[in-house]
């Protein structure tokens, strides 16, 4: 069948492809441009993913989690919702 089409045939109209067109013009340039942005961003600030040892004082990461959130709150009694 790859011998009984030429490209010619097989493009689509020329009215949708003047439709595409200008789409395409601006789309791929703004992508282009967002990412170069997004790595000047970023440029330093990721780190190459790893474990790293956290000084644990007793207390497991859950039960820090509820003592920083029972400071950000003063003086909402545990167990009440308003």
């Amino acid at each position: 069948m790859a011998d009984r089409i030429t490209i010619w045939e097989a493009v689509s109209a020329p009215e949708s492809l003047m439709i595409i067109l200008p789409g395409a013009v601006f789309v791929l340039p703004t992508i282009v441009g967002y990412t170069i942005y997004s790595y000047r961003v970023f440029w330093d600030k990721a780190r190459a993913l790893g474990y790293a040892r956290v000084k644990d004082r007793g207390f497991s990461t859950a039960r820090k989690s509820c003592r920083i959130m029972k400071n950000a709150f003063p003086g909402r009694e545990e167990g009440t919702v308003k």
